[in-house]
């Protein structure tokens, strides 16, 4: 199943809404939070998960990615959502074009 995650909020990733993500994370910052996203993808040869720095959460699965894979975590880092000042309109984008790739 895929999923994106956004503090506690949880959505189908293949579903969501740009504007589910905006509110979402406009809401945390708003209330001065640090904001945590989270995208699981269960797809086929498609098993990741990706999330920003500012989640806690363990370390990798062991084993190398595939080449879907590799093109997924490129688009992240791509959009800079792996650094620690990411902004919403990325995670936008980058569910747009992952959208066209697995759903």
């Amino acid at each position: 199943m895929n999923t994106i995650q956004i503090g506690t909020s949880q959505h189908n990733f293949c579903d969501v809404s740009e504007s589910w993500i905006h509110q979402q994370v406009g809401q945390r910052h708003d209330d001065g939070q640090n904001v945590c996203a989270m995208v699981t993808l269960e797809n086929g040869s498609v098993n990741l998960l990706l999330s920003t720095p500012q989640c806690s959460r363990g370390g990798g699965g062991g084993r190398h990615p595939n080449q879907k894979e590799e093109e997924i975590i490129g688009l992240w880092e791509k959009l800079h959502l792996n650094e620690a000042h990411w902004a919403a309109g990325n995670l936008v984008a980058f569910v747009k074009q992952a959208q066209r790739l697995l759903c």
